[in-house]
C-alpha cells in the first residue's frame, strides 16, 4: 500500500487529530469522547441540566447533579429533595431536558398516591 491510499493511524494514542465534541441537541452540555467520569460529572453539576439516573433495579430518578466523589452522586430532584447515589448501583445517566430552570415542579408522590387509589377503588 503507498503513501497516499494508507489510512491515517496516529502513532500513539491520543496524537492523532481531536476528537468532535458530541452536543445534545436538548442541552448546552458538550462532551467528548476523551472526557473522563469525573469531567462529564463535573460538566453536568456546572451546567444544571436534568438527568435521569437509571439504577441496575431498573429505577429512573430524576434532577440535577449536585455533587459526586470517587463512590457516589448527590442527586437534586425537582422538588429540591436530595439522594446520595453509589455509583456502584447507577447503570445509566441520560441527558433528561434543558437546564432546570423552570419553576414546573412535578409531584411523582401525587402520581403513586393515585394509582394506589385507582387500584383500591
Amino acid at each position: 500500500m503507498d503513501q497516499s491510499t494508507a489510512p491515517a493511524v496516529p502513532s500513539k494514542p491520543g496524537s492523532g487529530p481531536a476528537p468532535a465534541p458530541v452536543a445534545n441537541p436538548q442541552s448546552s452540555v458538550t462532551f467528548t469522547p476523551d472526557d473522563s467520569q469525573e469531567s462529564v460529572l463535573e460538566k453536568l453539576r456546572a451546567s444544571g441540566a436534568r438527568v435521569s439516573v437509571f439504577l441496575l433495579n431498573r429505577i429512573r430518578l430524576e434532577g440535577t447533579i449536585s455533587g459526586s466523589d470517587q463512590y457516589s452522586i448527590l442527586l437534586t430532584g425537582p422538588g429540591g429533595e436530595q439522594q446520595l447515589i453509589s455509583k456502584t448501583r447507577i447503570s445509566t445517566i441520560a441527558l433528561s431536558g434543558d437546564r432546570d430552570d423552570s419553576h414546573e415542579r412535578h409531584d411523582h408522590g401525587a402520581d403513586r398516591r393515585q394509582r394506589k387509589e385507582k387500584k383500591g377503588a
